[in-house]
């Protein structure tokens, strides 16, 4: 016999909603275990959630509860109510950032009788007059298994980044070898893979392994995926799931062949080794599975006007007024600042142009940050510089590209056209 814990489902608040519902529960299981992180965006140091099932708000609920806050302590209770207490949490004047966690348990929710239940619920708010602990325990008089729980956030909504997960606790007796499970996809992470799997159907699984041919680890899970880690860069592996149980472990077919890259690696080059050019050089289909770019330009500026010409680059061919950066720059003697929003592109730094001594080139270097992280605007830092036998100068930039999409292409220019030998490398990097 073994007892299992399996994450059902997981839902994240916005601020925009007074309640949380768990829709189609299974019912294989012999708990419901709710864990919660929230906080309320209701004007004072306390809330009160509180739940009900089946979508059910007539009068048989009941509850008790114990409270204390450091100093007192106190009870309350409720019967033939329409919902049931689970616990208090902070509010919009507790401290900032805190956020209350509370436990749920409601045993036997799938059996005929009566279903009680019991929460705990605590939170540090660096104060010695708010709740910080609270044990309720409460009951739903129906016969009616639960297949849906709904969680509500009281007098005000639940606040962002509040999370709800659900979990299934039961009891598995093996009675047979478990069925194997089918590989769908690997995927590399630069250094480790991820392997997507499917189990087959009522395989009497406990758990899964992954196992890396040549061998460098087994990684277990409950769920698909699983990652492995620690592979050698350039070293093809095949990778092989298996079901297990305390009666025996069944492995999948192995999975097609791959090679990690670095983590640090070379994605393309671009470069002008037979003149000078005017074209906008452009970075097409770049893989996703890194967690940052770099960006190296060595370069110089046909540009006759001056000893120095800035570069420019943006993102997925944008070119509307969706950049914004700030520069720190400096030549030896003196230095200069400056800002500007709403560009049709960013700057990267400046490098020597017609004037400037001859066969002097500026180096650039450009990271872009999390760049296929689609909830965040993204974050690009550069530095770079050149020195012409007594004159010369560095740049550092900070930009952002206020857009959500995955950076997929990039795109470079240069006013007037790129010197002959001029390249710009991309690399990916882990």
């Amino acid at each position: 016999m073994s007892v299992t814990l399996q994450p059902i489902y997981t839902q994240t608040a916005t601020g925009s909603t007074n309640s949380i519902t768990f829709n189609n529960i299974p019912q294989n299981y012999s708990h419901l275990i709710i864990e919660i992180s929230a906080r309320s965006t209701y004007a004072s140091s306390t809330d009160y959630l509180t739940a009900w099932y089946n979508g059910d708000r007539s009068n048989i609920y009941s509850d008790i509860g114990l409270s204390a806050t450091g100093t007192t302590a106190g009870f309350a209770k409720d019967y033939t109510t329409t919902a049931i207490n689970v616990g208090a949490y902070p509010a919009s004047t507790s401290a900032a950032g805190t956020y209350g966690n509370i436990r749920f348990v409601v045993p036997n929710y799938s059996g005929g009788a009566f279903k009680n239940s019991y929460s705990d619920a605590f939170m540090e708010n660096s104060s010695t007059t708010v709740y910080s602990n609270y044990l309720w325990s409460q009951s739903y008089n129906s016969n009616n298994p639960i297949t849906s729980l709904t969680l509500y956030a009281g007098s005000g909504n639940f606040a962002s980044y509040s999370t709800f997960t659900i979990y299934g606790l039961g009891q598995s007796y093996p009675t047979s070898t478990p069925l194997s499970p089918v590989i769908n996809s690997v995927s590399d992470l630069a250094g480790s893979a991820s392997v997507a799997f499917t189990p087959s159907t009522n395989d009497q699984a406990l758990n899964y392994s992954l196992t890396t041919y040549p061998a460098t680890s087994t990684t277990y899970s409950a769920v698909s995926p699983i990652i492995a880690k620690g592979l050698n860069p350039g070293t093809p592996y095949v990778f092989q799931v298996s079901s297990n149980n305390q009666i025996a472990s069944t492995g999948s077919a192995a999975s097609q062949q791959l090679s990690s890259v670095n983590s640090f690696a070379s994605i393309a080059t671009i470069s002008f080794p037979n003149g000078p050019s005017t074209s906008t050089p452009v970075f097409t289909n770049i893989p996703q599975n890194y967690s940052h770019l770099q960006l190296r330009i060595f370069a110089r500026s046909t540009y006759s006007g001056g000893a120095d010409s800035p570069a420019a680059y943006g993102f997925n061919g944008d070119n509307g007024a969706n950049y914004t950066f700030h520069w720190v720059s400096g030549n030896g003697s003196s230095a200069s600042s400056s800002s500007f929003t709403s560009q049709s592109n960013s700057e990267a730094e400046r490098l020597p142009a017609g004037t400037s001594t001859a066969n002097v080139y500026g180096c650039i270097i450009i990271d872009i940050l999390d760049y296929a992280n689609p909830n965040k605007y993204k974050a690009i830092r550069s530095i770079g510089g050149f020195d012409a036998s007594g004159s010369g100068q560095i740049h550092f930039d900070g930009g952002l590209w206020q857009n959500f999409a995955p950076i997929t292409s990039i795109y470079t220019n240069v006013y007037t056209s790129w010197a002959q030998y001029s390249h710009i490398a991309l690399y990916g990097i882990a």
